[in-house]
């Protein structure tokens, strides 16, 4: 008779249960551990992505603003060349 068998038997004899709870040990610990990490990584990563979007999405903004300023000043400035004074606001 096995150790794990003579276990069951004395589990059964004493509490009336058939089986033993499943016990984490060794390999099972491991893997779990494994899967936690690989999970945490993936997180991590999801995580990386969308700091990077929201850079992109900041960055493109301020081009766009450097644009709109850009093109007020050229129209500010065209329109005061072409008159010979200062537009008005």
């Amino acid at each position: 008779m096995s150790k794990e068998m003579f276990l069951d038997n004395v589990l059964h004899m004493n509490t009336g249960q058939k089986h033993r709870p499943h016990i984490k040990v060794g390999k099972d610990v491991v893997e779990e551990e494994e899967e936690e990490e690989e999970e945490e990584e993936e997180e991590e990563e999801e995580e990386e992505e969308e700091e990077e979007e929201e850079e992109e999405e900041e960055e493109e903004e301020e081009e766009e603003e450097e644009e709109e300023e850009e093109e007020e000043e050229d129209s500010y400035l065209f329109e005061e060349t072409v008159t010979g004074r200062e537009p008005s606001t």
